[in-house]
């Protein structure tokens, strides 16, 4: 292949590479460089749903540590989004033609849709075969392969298939983000969707539940009520349908605008928005879109447009239809886009600093501080980000019913958004919780509600606290307005990124709790610890063992709203 790419034959150079990837083995390694090339190649001839699967396979494969792994990993993640889009217009483009068939033309095109999926099927069969041959043929001293990746035994364990794996990592990484492999890896930074992901695991119930849903996919495709059930019949349909296509259209631009940083594939999906609709949700961003491209190149490449649609044509657009608009407002002032460009990043600073404080539990300064956004800066770039946090925050504190408002919250205010999404998503999963029927044995709180001898604990970040003066100044609370004798501070480690801090100890559950009051309401003495939302609570020395073992804080901290707070 590489000789092939040297007397510049793509084609052949393409063929090799596919042949090397099929008869690889069980040398992974090669079959990284070989998937590698593939995807270089597809991506600089802007091929790019054929370069998005062999970047997946390839991340799959290269050690996190390789100078490329980062850049294949983020290639794989931007194609796939864009790919999803691709995929929307393709599947409503082929809707709304099969819609407009007589029914006799409708009923031959779609025995011609099962005859081809019945080849397709065919020749699939026919391929795991001849890898299963091949896998058997091979000599005792090359066993059945066990490297992720080896083709030759495709038909016979998901694993062996890099293709297979790769969608699976990408639908992982997708959900979860990075994850170390560990225990309790779910738990990891759920947060406030603790009460919407993982109250129960389904296990084989799931397992079951998605075998059938497996099977059932599986014969679908010969019914032809499955090729006419999403037709888009009516007007409503058929608006829908449309809406769908502007949507992938404008998100299928701004990936190539903004992140594959090809202007010409983002100034035809635009231009081919607004080719196909007078008017949908995203007519004026488009038409912004275009005028910020070509002005970008007039201004750099000394860009001039033969047919006069340039800059200057998509800004009269935006003026004569839009006037009111902000995108007008940046047409007629674009220094204003400097300095809200300025302010973005100025918020975006802001908002990680709040996002950090949700990472380390303290979710009622959390609460407080998105309140304070959504309500004092209503043109703040990350609103929406900040309603969803808000929402997280309070799920943190397992409060259900605010929990489920807030998401509602979200969902009507920034609706068809990533962060409506995912509160659509939390809320289906608070539904599920709702719905399924209690199990017998079902675990209970590993929590007893207990009177007499209580510990107060604050658990505390490592990163950018002071233990000693967090001490110091619990022992100054107590001397200036406590004086409970014998009150003794110390600190630990709960987990690699977490300390607590425990005073103990308390006489009865009542003294613990009035020292718990003094430790919210005092702020003064505790500047810089009470204000930050860190957990906080009264516990029982056995509620302490406990705790220390699981390392739950969510858990105890719900226990601690529900039995000694009231449920606040």
């Amino acid at each position: 292949a590489e000789l092939d790419l040297k007397e510049r034959n793509k084609p052949a150079a393409i063929d090799h590479l596919e042949t090397s990837a099929r008869v690889s083995t069980t040398d992974t390694k090669q079959k990284g460089k070989t998937f590698l090339r593939l995807a270089d190649l597809y991506f600089e001839d802007r091929i790019y749903a054929k370069a998005q699967p062999y970047y997946d396979s390839t991340r799959t494969l290269m050690a996190e540590d390789h100078p490329r792994y980062r850049e294949v990993d983020t290639r794989a993640d931007v194609l796939g989004e864009l790919v999803e889009q691709l995929e929307i217009i393709a599947l409503e483009d082929s809707l709304q033609q099969l819609a407009q068939l007589d029914e006799k033309e409708l009923e031959k095109r779609i025995r011609g849709l099962i005859r081809e999926r019945e080849r397709e099927e065919a020749e699939k069969e026919r391929l795991e075969a001849e890898a299963r041959d091949r896998a058997a043929q091979e000599p005792p001293s090359r066993p059945a392969p066990t490297a992720p990746g080896s083709p030759a035994a495709r038909g016979s364990w998901y694993f062996y298939d890099a293709q297979q794996v790769a969608r699976g990592a990408a639908l992982f990484r997708k959900k979860w983000g990075d994850r170390k492999l560990e225990d309790d890896w779910r738990r990891k930074d759920k947060s406030g969707a603790a009460l919407a992901e993982s109250l129960e695991e389904e296990g084989e119930e799931a397992l079951e539940e998605a075998r059938k849903g497996q099977e059932k996919g599986q014969e679908e495709w010969r019914d032809p009520a499955f090729y006419t059930k999403d037709l888009p019949r009516t007007d409503e349909a058929l608006a829908a349908s449309n809406e769908r296509i502007c949507n992938a259209l404008y998100i299928t631009g701004m990936i190539y605008k903004e992140q594959l940083k090809d202007t010409d594939n983002a100034i035809e999906s635009f231009e081919n928005l607004h080719s196909r609709f007078d008017e949908c949700r995203y007519t004026p961003e488009a038409f912004y879109q275009l005028y910020r491209i070509y002005k970008l190149k007039e201004e750099a490449e000394n860009y001039f447009a033969l047919d006069g649609m340039g800059s200057e044509f998509y800004a009269n657009i935006i003026l004569e239809r839009y006037p009111t608009s902000e995108f007008a407002r940046l047409v007629r002032d674009p220094n204003i886009l400097q300095a809200d460009d300025a302010r973005k990043a100025l918020e975006d600073v802001e908002y990680q600093g709040v996002y950090r404080k949700f990472r380390e539990y303290a979710y009622s300064s959390v609460i407080s501080s998105c309140d304070r956004v959504i309500q004092e800066e209503p043109r703040n770039h990350f609103r929406a980000k900040y309603h969803l946090l808000r929402a997280m925050a309070i799920g943190g504190l397992r409060d259900v019913g605010r929990f489920r408002t807030a998401l509602g919250e979200v969902v009507a205010a920034f609706p068809d958004t990533e962060e409506a999404r995912a509160a659509q998503e939390l809320l289906a999963a608070l539904d599920k919780t709702a719905d399924r029927p209690s199990k017998p044995g079902a675990a209970a709180s590993p929590y007893k509600s207990e009177q007499g001898q209580h510990y107060f604990a604050i658990i505390v970040p490592n990163k950018g606290n002071d233990m000693n003066q967090i001490k110091t100044k619990l022992s100054d609370l107590n001397l200036s307005f406590f004086r409970q004798p014998g009150l003794q501070i110390t600190n630990t480690f709960l987990d690699a990124d977490h300390q607590v801090v425990l005073c103990t100890f308390f006489d009865t559950k009542a003294k613990a709790m009035e020292f718990y009051e003094l430790f919210r309401g005092n702020k003064d003495v505790l500047l810089g610890i009470n204000d930050q939302g860190y957990p906080a609570f009264a516990i029982s020395p056995d509620n302490y063992s406990t705790l220390y073992k699981n390392k739950d804080v969510e858990g105890y901290a719900a226990f601690f709203s529900k039995n000694y707070l009231g449920g606040q």
